[in-house]
């Protein structure tokens, strides 16, 4: 078949001769015997590393740098966290205390640390290590006038009676003494506020709401009265809480306090608070029964401050009588108080939370 001019076969022909295959030339016996030429080889520098020479390993906490030097360098360390910190503390507290806790107690008093001072109102929260601080003892906080007073934040942990700074206190003073409680008060504990005596009631809040109620409810009203008050009659006022021991139930966890205030120098009236307030409050004495009041306070002052008169024996032995009348009272009521402890003690033993060998040290010969 005739083919274009100038094209070519997409594959070469192949002579035949004689209708055989063609000769294909085979390589002769002395050029089978050479040898491969050599392969060369390229110069390599000092500074490469040849391929297959095992490196050193690199020690810890060094970085190798040019020309074989190295430059030691800070380990990497991992942070703790929080709870580590704070729970490492807590189990220390507890070995001194001469107790070992569990893991459940050393979570629940872990909670009740962050409560009040990680997550809590950002005014008093505190670092993991000033917590750790504060559990030893060593921490120093704001306490209102006393600022460099050191805190013991697991002070009135399971204390029995209500710690002495929450019986008489000055009410801009509250927040302060609440949020450093010595894990004394617990979240679901129930907080009366009696303000009658400004024209508010009773106001209940529980623990855990105690920051923004207190501040919402209670602060602001009593600084609004106090300052309505103050530029109304020209006179400074003076208010305080005070525990009403009757209307508190610890065994219930129910507290209240009750709001005593007074202008400087005078005993509010009837008539005085209805003109500030505008409410009458009968618990309060009439200007009458003030005043009556305090003459008499003055003649027992005057009285007081007299020279003693000699008394006969009679006396004396009535004196002596009721002297020790008023320490057996005194007597009894610690003993009440110590057998309440004793059987919460008994209680907490039943529950777990004590061993026998502790509650017969601590009771052994009481």
């Amino acid at each position: 078949m005739a083919t274009r001019k100038g094209s070519k076969k997409s594959t070469p022909s192949t002579k035949k001769v004689l209708g055989k295959s063609p000769i294909k030339s085979s390589p002769s016996k002395k050029n089978s015997q050479k040898t491969a030429k050599k392969k060369s080889v390229k110069k390599v520098d000092d500074e490469v590393v040849k391929k297959g020479k095992r490196q050193a390993k690199r020690k810890k906490g060094f970085v190798p740098m040019k020309g074989g030097a190295s430059m030691e360098v800070p380990s990497k360390v991992r942070k703790q966290s929080s709870y580590n910190i704070v729970s490492s503390a807590i189990s220390k507290w507890c070995k001194e205390n001469g107790a070992r806790c569990t893991k459940k107690q050393i979570s629940e008093i872990y909670q009740g640390l962050k409560e009040r001072r990680l997550t809590g109102d950002p005014k008093y929260q505190l670092t993991a290590e000033d917590i750790a601080s504060g559990i030893k003892g060593n921490l120093v906080v704001d306490e209102g006038t006393d600022r460099e007073k050191k805190v013991d934040l697991l002070a009135f942990k399971d204390a029995v009676g209500v710690p002495t700074q929450f019986l008489d206190f000055e009410w801009y003073f509250a927040p302060s003494f609440f949020n450093n409680d010595g894990l004394f008060f617990k979240q679901d504990d129930v907080l009366r506020f009696d303000l009658s005596s400004i024209g508010r009631g009773v106001i209940e809040i529980y623990y855990s709401e105690f920051n923004e109620r207190y501040r919402d409810d209670i602060y602001e009203w009593i600084t609004e009265e106090v300052e309505g008050f103050e530029s109304e009659s020209g006179k400074g006022y003076y208010g305080r809480f005070k525990l009403n021991q009757d209307a508190t139930d610890i065994e219930n966890r129910i507290f209240e306090w009750t709001f005593e205030g007074q202008d400087e120098g005078q005993v509010p009236t009837q008539e005085g608070r209805e003109k500030v307030t505008g409410v009458k409050d009968k618990s309060l004495p009439t200007e009458a029964e003030a005043k009556a009041q305090k003459e008499e306070d003055k003649a027992r002052e005057k009285q007081e401050s007299a020279p003693p008169k000699k008394l006969s024996k009679k006396e004396l032995e009535i004196k002596k009588i009721e002297a020790e009348t008023e320490n057996l009272k005194e007597q009894n009521r610690v003993k009440e108080l110590m057998l309440k402890e004793k059987e919460s003690d008994r209680e907490d033993v039943k529950m777990g939370l004590m061993t026998s060998a502790e509650f017969r040290k601590k009771w052994k010969g009481k």
